[in-house]
């Protein structure tokens, strides 16, 4: 199961696209290129690889702009495995872990960052975005 969450930022002024697929976001970006991105725009799946000891979790950004994710897959021993990365519009994200829980338990949160610079800047407008994921 994905877990979808919504997070949303203030202060927000307009400035100029870098790209036609940012566009759309950058209307409401603010100088550091970060936005609030619409709800549910990542779709989430999740696959059991190598005969089902390897659990992938993929996430793609249907997002108007690029956003900056972070994903967890939760382990047998119940500690999370997780990692971020910047995704364009129309990218998708694959994150695998061996030793997973079943049935799988991943999940993802995500916020608007325009420039890769920035998204330590914009995940830190984000109330609780380092707590762990509620998987």
């Amino acid at each position: 199961m994905i877990a979808f969450i919504r997070l949303s930022l203030s202060a927000f002024a307009l400035i100029g696209a870098a790209t036609v697929a940012d566009r759309a976001a950058a209307q409401t970006a603010d100088r550091n290129g970060c936005y609030t991105p619409p709800r549910q725009c990542v779709r989430g799946e999740v696959l059991w690889l190598e005969g089902g000891r390897l659990l992938t979790a993929r996430m793609t950004n249907n997002c108007p702009g690029r956003i900056y994710i972070k994903f967890c897959n939760l382990r047998r021993n119940g500690t999370q495995d997780c990692g971020a990365d910047g995704l364009a519009p129309g990218r998708t994200k694959a994150w695998s872990t061996y030793n997973a829980v079943r049935p799988a338990r991943s999940g993802y949160r995500y916020t608007g960052s325009l420039r890769g610079g920035s998204d330590w800047v914009c995940a830190g407008r984000v109330p609780g975005w380092n707590n762990d994921l509620r998987l």
